[in-house]
């Protein structure tokens, strides 16, 4: 009963690992996407595409985490890293509509 217990802990753990790596991983390609091809004509597809990936392992790693705080901030952090040209745009729409500034 123990030894079936420390066996389900550790691929648990390492479940956990495996679901934040890809989480990070998609954080990093969202950022070289974003970087590189952007003269691309599905540039905005493949962006919005990977920001919804990378939400949705984000949500799937805090839920795992049981919502610890160490969780949530680690994908609070890597969504906005991952994620920059979402805050941009969320940032300029935002400052734009802002007394009637909009083009």
């Amino acid at each position: 009963m123990v030894l079936r217990l420390n066996i389900d802990n550790a691929r648990e753990k390492k479940r956990k690992i495996i679901i934040g790596l890809f989480f990070v991983l998609m954080a990093i390609l969202t950022w070289l996407v974003y970087a590189n091809l952007w003269m691309m004509s599905l540039y905005h597809m493949i962006l919005l595409l990977f920001g919804i990936i990378s939400f949705c392992l984000g949500l799937w790693f805090v839920v795992s985490n049981r919502f610890s705080w160490r969780s949530i901030m680690f994908a609070f952090i890597v969504l906005l890293i991952g994620q920059w040209w979402l805050v941009e745009q969320l940032f300029v729409k935002i400052t734009w509509g802002l007394k009637g500034m909009a083009p």
